[in-house]
């Protein structure tokens, strides 16, 4: 097991696994990925393929580099792009996808089908080929990501400026709520929301 530093490069066959922070991995092509908290990824070729085994991974591809082939694989799903920033999370036997740029072509390797998830959409990939608006827990979690920008000459920079980007890395996390749902959040769930009575008639 080795710990990641800044400026540490990985190669094909690297297996990352992150504990209660992400990792932030940028590649010559422009690809920008964040591993997500929790999670397992496999480096199946170094900056366009990744086999995620466990949890999230988020990426920024332009699109040039969409060109060489970039993939998410999951252990039920394949996800290509052609230049986009999208997530994909892989929990329970089940794969979701997040598109806030771009479109994704997924395929569901058990049902072998293949279809289209448009720019701000999500969809559990399955043979359904359901699409739908992206959640408010997506949203956040994407503005996170968005705000990271690749950073040119990564290895002339300081230890300050490093700090500096760990902390962008760290705050860009979603923190866990209290367990109070936002008025948005509970519409969400739970659809319409006409009338609420209290026991103490307010």
């Amino acid at each position: 097991i080795t710990s990641f530093k800044a400026k540490d490069g990985i190669i094909e066959g690297d297996e990352i696994s992150t504990g209660e922070s992400s990792l932030l991995l940028q590649f010559d092509n422009g690809v920008v990925v964040k591993i997500m908290p929790k999670s397992t990824v496999l480096v199946a070729k170094t900056g366009t393929v990744f086999d995620l085994e466990e949890g999230g991974i988020l990426s920024r591809v332009p699109e040039t580099a969409a060109v060489s082939g970039y993939k998410v694989r999951t252990p039920d799903s394949i996800i290509a792009v052609k230049g986009t920033e999208f997530g994909v999370h892989y929990e329970n036997g089940k794969t979701k996808v997040v598109v806030t740029k771009g479109i994704v072509l997924v395929e569901h390797l058990p049902s072998g089908t293949e279809y289209e998830v448009p720019e701000i959409n999500e969809t559990e990939v399955n043979e359904q080929k359901k699409t739908g608006p992206l959640s408010e827990e997506s949203k956040s979690v994407m503005k996170g990501f968005s705000e990271l920008t690749y950073t040119e000459g990564i290895d002339s920079k300081s230890e300050e400026e490093l700090a500096e980007l760990g902390e962008r890395l760290k705050a860009s996390d979603v923190k866990k709520s209290s367990g109070r749902m936002t008025l948005a959040e509970f519409r969400e769930k739970y659809g319409r929301l006409d009338e609420i009575i209290l026991y103490n008639g307010k």
